[in-house]
């Protein structure tokens, strides 16, 4: 800061003397040119003080919005993959979890053995539901040697060959439809995979076309892909023998499919 005086100004009156205007108007001006210095030329440090505080407050700034998208983009990946649907498969063969049905007619005897596909609690529902039939592999040396097509299997019990599966819930498709038809002798079995076009089916469930049939003993492997909207196609193969013979009761015909099991695998 600085003062700047007059040099009139500094002149001391005799005692009792009055003070003449001109000074005090001198006082007054000096004083105001005082005022007027100090706020044009602020000081070095104040000055360098505010630029800090302008660099740091713009730093904060740029990193909270980088934090903020970060975040953002954190929450949305991990919160869609965390609630996106899980399905996985399981069978039982005991009579009482009803996965193997019996259909008895006058002279027909249906046994339909079914999958279910289970969603995973706490996810989204898992939308349009489709299992397909990759690729099947008949017993070595079979007979039949048609190509099984690759088609999707259908839902029990629906016509459409997608369903939604809610969270914690499970659905059943059907896998394989074993028919014995009585009215020949001896009697004509069908095995086969519940993949048939319902164009292709016949009242008695058995279609025309030979590549249908799983007709040949020995074990038999399918590959299935389950697939979901908003979730990657898992894949499974499923194994089971097939061993035709006597049939005197339905426990007897249940025993021409056994060792049905299935594994997660990679799909290629």
């Amino acid at each position: 800061m600085e003062y700047k005086f007059n040099n009139a100004d500094r002149v001391r009156s005799p005692p009792g003397a009055s003070v003449p205007l001109s000074s005090l108007l001198g006082c007054r001006i000096g004083f105001c040119e005082m005022v007027l210095i100090s706020r044009r030329k602020p000081s070095a440090v104040s000055t360098a003080v505010r630029d800090w505080l302008g660099v740091a407050a713009a730093l904060i700034g740029a990193v909270g919005t980088v934090a903020a998208v970060w975040l953002a983009l954190f929450l949305q990946i991990t919160l869609v993959e965390r609630r996106r649907p899980v399905l996985s498969l399981d069978f039982s063969d005991d009579y009482l979890d009803q996965d193997v049905s019996a259909t008895e007619l006058e002279d027909l005897t249906c046994l339909t053995y079914r999958i279910r596909v289970y969603a995973e609690v706490n996810k989204e529902t898992a939308r349009n539901v489709e299992v397909l039939l990759l690729r099947a592999r008949r017993p070595e040396n079979a007979v039949n040697g048609f190509h099984i097509p690759d088609r999707s299997f259908r839902w029990t019990g629906q016509d459409d060959r997608k369903v939604d599966i809610p969270p914690g819930s499970w659905r059943r498709l059907d896998f394989l439809s074993y028919i014995v038809d009585s009215r020949s002798e001896p009697p004509r079995f069908a095995l086969l995979a519940a993949t048939i076009p319902d164009s292709q089916e016949r009242p008695s469930g058995a279609p025309l076309d030979r590549r249908w049939y799983l007709d040949d003993p020995g074990t038999y492997e399918f590959e299935i892909a389950v697939t979901a909207e908003g979730m990657n196609a898992t894949g499974w193969k499923l194994r089971f023998q097939f061993n035709p013979g006597s049939f005197q009761s339905l426990e007897d015909l249940r025993l021409h499919v056994a060792n049905l099991c299935h594994e997660r695998i990679s799909i290629s």
